[in-house]
């Protein structure tokens, strides 16, 4: 079978600020590209959008169909519009799986699927082992993980040679022709729509750094309400960025702070991923959302525990040109370890390795 005869189903969120849409996103689009077909199933918005960080960033492209709704943040409703996924004609289906996914329903589904001869993978969002509901995950053929810790969440669910480590795709490398604070402002950048108290560890160190820095800005950019905070040095603005308007902005910028809260869940941080790619140095707080990447010598990213390692480290950063040249040195050699065509290049090999060679020719790996 050639690529332009097969046909990947995808259940996710699509075209929204969350991290399981953009995991979905990239490989889906990375697919298409090489003339393989993608039909995507999403939740309705109405229900998708209850969950805070879900907002809808543009228009579905014809190959979306909305047929589900999502479990709503008390706990209510959830189901799949089965009729409108098993009327289309499918190869393989992928779930990206995440808490507010009606779990039962896609049992159901993959199940159905299965007694048609279509196989169905499962891509691990779900943090806590609370959240694998299903009965087993030996009804999908293979269990995609980000890396080795999401293993202690799955363990006892799935035979584990059916359980494959395939990072979190990223974003390639972008073009960048600004210096580190050539214009003598050092530029700060943060985006997104975290809870307002996970900016406070980088607005109260950069106002205590207002005696030790020359010059600098800090630019926040958020999809829901401003920042209440005021000062000279700080930017605010209402919008929504899709990742061409990210990218203008990460590469007019020197640092960018990564707003993450601790968690004690399997998680990863697809801003991260999402970011990399500028080579604008990244700065976040070491949680379990950098696990994976924190792991990595030498390390892309800047981690700090408290605030006063955070002003440590900022200066550092500002002062040391071969910190800064590794930092970026890292984050190229990580890109290009796990950019997106390589990463849907390995995800595409476990669902059908006929297709893999021409594949292979296209991204040229």
């Amino acid at each position: 079978m050639k690529s332009k005869d097969y046909c990947i189903g995808i259940l996710s969120r699509w075209n929204a600020t969350c991290g399981v849409s953009l995991h979905a996103e990239m490989i889906g689009r990375e697919f298409l590209r090489n003339e393989i077909h993608v039909k995507v199933f999403a939740p309705y918005l109405q229900s998708a959008s209850k969950w805070w960080h879900h907002i809808s960033i543009r228009e579905d492209e014809p190959y979306v169909i909305r047929c589900f709704e999502e479990i709503s943040p008390e706990g209510s409703g959830g189901r799949i519009d089965m009729d409108s996924v098993l009327k289309e004609r499918l190869d393989a289906l992928i779930v990206e799986s995440w808490p507010s996914l009606p779990k039962a329903d896609v049992e159901t589904l993959v199940w159905e699927l299965k007694k048609r001869g279509v196989p169905s993978y499962i891509i691990v969002h779900d943090a806590l082992r609370k959240d694998i509901k299903y009965g087993s995950l030996n009804i999908f053929e293979n269990v995609l993980i980000f890396h080795e810790g999401f293993k202690e969440i799955i363990d006892g669910k799935v035979d584990e040679d059916r359980v494959h480590i395939v990072p979190y795709p990223c974003v390639e490398i972008h073009k960048r022709e600004r210096q580190f604070a050539e214009d003598g402002i050092i530029r700060f950048f943060s985006f997104g729509r975290q809870p307002e108290e996970e900016y406070l560890d980088y607005l109260e160190t950069l106002k205590g750094l207002e005696r030790d820095l020359p010059s600098f800005s800090y630019k926040v950019i958020r999809c829901s309400e401003l920042l209440p905070y005021k000062y000279k040095w700080l930017e605010q603005e209402k919008r929504v960025l899709d990742l061409d308007g990210i990218y203008d902005n990460l590469l007019q910028s020197d640092i960018h702070l990564i707003p993450k809260g601790r968690t004690e869940g399997k998680v990863v941080s697809s801003t991260l991923f999402q970011t990399m790619g500028s080579l604008c140095i990244n700065i976040a707080p070491d949680t379990n959302f950098f696990e994976d990447v924190k792991s990595y010598r030498p390390s892309p990213i800047v981690l700090y525990s408290d605030r006063k390692d955070l002003k440590e480290k900022i200066l550092k950063i500002v002062h040391d040109k071969e910190l800064r040249d590794m930092l970026v040195e890292s984050a190229k050699r990580y890109v290009a370890e796990n950019n997106i065509h390589r990463i849907a290049y390995r995800i595409l090999s476990l669902i059908n390795p006929i297709l893999i060679e021409d594949f292979k020719e296209v991204i040229n790996l």
